[in-house]
């Protein structure tokens, strides 16, 4: 089960169980709290109509039931004197139906509200009831007058009060079930994002921890990125160190091997020259893999790029092959850049890095060359929009054990001209500067003719 759809069901449970609860007191008190307040409004009518009728003659009073008759509508209005005969009412037709024929005597009838008459409920006279004394001044008794309403109207009201709030109770449900789902999208993207961040990082990519406003999930994409850079230390120094002994274990094997010689035995000028030249040859060497590492290891410490920007990619290649001009025609290499395709190429990124990636391409490619051969480089548009570039050289191509393995630090392969190894490092540096640029980078071998062809893509300027 997905932590998105376990936090909603359980959000959407636990509201539904309290929204229930809520709901079953609040129906069940709509019934007594409409009919308290309806019984207290009967019962000042019924006192306001008993002090009318005892301020009144006996004598007048036909006059003020006949005026009843047309003010009591959908009341009923019934007067008994002090032996309980029945002087007025409003609705005799409906006596037998609330009340017993048999006298009632009104001192068995409570004047706060009438909660029985004779003896049975109200649910079983189907009317509401109350009473109030007719008392005149001294204290006599003059009978009792009966408020009564029925039960069919406050069925009514209670019913649609009731509809009203399960209406209610269903919108607000509604709401709070799309509040839940809303909050556990919202706390389950966090999750999700800070999962791909951790993928990435599993993959090797370059990326920032995700940035979020929940302090707890903030805090674990930092102790991600922490223990990242902890990983990546270790393995870092441990891996650098064993390849840095390997690939300085044989200049300075040759350093030491022409020191001991020109120690022990007398040589002539020529080889004393000779071994000379191999040991600047070889300390050259060794200066060659410091500074490149040291360039690869700030490139790889970087966060991020530095005030990246819009970069026009058809002029990196022009100067690019504009500063490898000299070092390829010692070689007897021609370049040449088809900027037909190229159009308006353009890259987001660092411009300075992106020459790099060029260049050493470029350069790895004229390495690899023949006397006399082509390096030939084309950039064309790419799907969605991106760019790629791709440098093709006429040497020998990748043997077979190599592929898969020509971005490796320290990996090298003999020139075709000199036989030598370079320090292993370029390669690395182009393949960290396109990760760097969210770009992309292989090396294959060519099939429609001998040799090489390695490639840069790099994806659009967003917007």
């Amino acid at each position: 089960m997905k932590i998105r759809t376990a936090i909603f069901g359980t959000y959407a449970l636990a509201s539904a169980v309290g929204l229930a609860v809520l709901m079953r007191f609040i129906l069940a008190e709509v019934r007594p709290r409409y009919e308290s307040s309806m019984k207290v409004t009967m019962q000042e009518a019924a006192s306001l109509l008993a002090v009318t009728l005892a301020a009144q003659k006996t004598e007048d009073w036909p006059q003020v039931f006949e005026r009843l008759k047309y003010a009591s509508r959908g009341l009923r209005v019934r007067v008994e004197d002090e032996n309980g005969d029945v002087l007025f009412d409003s609705r005799p037709e409906a006596e037998r139906l609330v009340l017993n024929p048999a006298p009632i005597r009104y001192k068995s009838v409570k004047s706060a509200s009438s909660q029985m008459i004779d003896g049975r409920p109200l649910s079983t006279t189907g009317e509401l009831v109350v009473s109030a004394p007719i008392m005149v001044t001294g204290g006599e008794n003059l009978g009792r007058l009966f408020l009564a309403r029925p039960l069919r109207t406050v069925n009514e009201f209670v019913w649609s009060e009731r509809l009203k709030l399960v209406t209610g109770a269903s919108l607000v449900a509604l709401v709070m079930l799309g509040l839940g789902w809303w909050l556990a999208n919202r706390l389950t993207r966090s999750l999700e994002r800070l999962a791909g961040y951790a993928a990435a990082v599993r993959d090797g990519v370059d990326v920032k921890p995700p940035v979020t406003k929940a302090r707890e999930i903030e805090a674990l994409g930092e102790a991600f990125e922490g223990m990242r850079r902890t990983l990546e230390g270790k393995d870092y120094v441990e891996h650098y160190t064993h390849n840095l002994a390997h690939e300085l274990k044989a200049p300075l094997s040759a350093i030491r091997g022409a020191a001991e010689l020109m120690q022990e035995r007398e040589m002539s000028e020529a080889d004393r020259a000779r071994f000379l030249r191999n040991l600047q040859a070889e300390s050259v060497r060794i200066q060659g893999i410091i500074d490149r590492m040291l360039r690869l290891t700030a490139l790889e410490s970087r966060q991020g790029l530095e005030a990246p920007s819009e970069v026009d990619f058809v002029g990196v290649i022009r100067e690019a092959v504009t500063s490898l001009a000299v070092p390829a025609e010692h070689a007897g290499v021609k370049v040449s850049f088809d900027d037909r395709t190229a159009g308006a190429a353009r890259v987001h990124g660092e411009r300075f890095l992106l020459l790099q990636a060029v260049v050493n391409l470029v350069q790895n490619a004229i390495e690899f060359s023949p006397e006399g051969a082509t390096v030939s480089i084309t950039c064309v548009s790419a799907p969605e929009g991106s760019w790629r570039v791709d440098v093709c050289d006429g040497g020998p191509g990748i043997p077979d054990f190599a592929e898969g393995r020509v971005f490796e630090r320290f990996f090298s392969m003999p020139r075709p001209r000199s036989r030598r190894k370079s320090t292993g490092l370029g390669l690395s540096f182009v393949s960290e500067i396109c990760r760097r640029h969210r770009g992309e980078v292989g090396l294959t071998n060519r099939t429609d003719a001998a040799g090489a062809r390695a490639w840069l893509r790099f994806p659009p300027p967003a917007g």
